[in-house]
């Protein structure tokens, strides 16, 4: 199984980490509950552990659904920890490398979606103010044209 994100991706990572939420509505007294809870933005499961619980037997579970993880702790004591899920980095890896290889004799080029403006200024759209030049991206190209 390999997770991917919203877009197809290929997404290995994941992190596990406390999550409080308070329970109880006014007058009555509110109390917190505290879960481990595996956060990806990948199409990973959904895990969940009551907490506390045992961190060494969190990361076993991991493992044995294929993901290598390490233990720390987050700025406020708690227990934080990372995932990496190993089939899908492996996928990843090879992908990035296929990706490497066929952008590797790619000529640099400035890529301009649109037309250039008239007046020869573009516009800063955030100030909504005329800046000299045109807005240009950084690109690569093939030489079957491919950008």
């Amino acid at each position: 199984m390999q997770y991917c994100d919203s877009l197809g991706c290929l997404d290995y990572n994941a992190t596990i980490s406390v999550f409080c939420r308070s329970v109880g509505y006014w007058p009555e007294p509110c109390h917190e509950e505290r879960h481990l809870v595996l956060s990806a933005t990948s199409s990973a499961p959904k895990k969940q552990w009551d907490y506390p619980a045992s961190i060494d037997a969190i990361i076993a579970e991991m493992d044995a659904d294929g993901w290598d993880c390490v233990a720390a702790v987050d700025g406020r004591g708690l227990p934080v920890i990372t995932c990496e899920h190993r089939e899908t980095k492996a996928a990843a890896l090879v992908a990035r490398a296929a990706h490497d290889t066929k952008w590797a004799s790619a000529k640099d080029v400035y890529i301009r979606f649109g037309d250039i403006p008239a007046c020869g200024y573009s516009r800063d759209w955030a100030s909504n103010r005329a800046e000299k030049g045109v807005s240009v991206f950084r690109g690569k190209i093939l030489r079957s044209g491919e950008i």
